[in-house]
């Protein structure tokens, strides 16, 4: 059967909202319905059957939409299933002293 799923995202840059849509299309492809919005624009998660939660993160730190989005929908979150993306840079050397801020 068939679900309804919404990809709530936060994107600064466009990153996160470009594979956002990506996840869409995947989630279309299997014969999902699928909304994508940004986080900050959703109002209800009533009548979606998941949710996935995407974000960027940077200096180490997701964005605070996502706990803003995930206090205000706490109560529903907990009653579906619910999947998450990060998008972030990680330094190719693993010695802090090499990375440039």
């Amino acid at each position: 059967m068939a679900a309804r799923i919404l990809v709530a995202y936060a994107s600064r840059k466009g990153s996160t909202a470009g594979i956002a849509q990506a996840v869409r299309k995947e989630l279309q492809s299997a014969g999902h319905s699928v909304e994508v919005a940004e986080m900050k624009t959703v109002s209800t998660l009533a009548g979606y059957n998941a949710v996935v939660i995407g974000a960027p993160i940077y200096m180490g730190s997701i964005v605070k939409d996502v706990g803003t989005f995930v206090g205000r929908y706490r109560e529903q979150l907990a009653t579906l299933p619910v999947a998450a993306f990060a998008v972030g840079l990680a330094p190719v050397s693993k010695d802090a002293h090499q990375v440039d801020a």
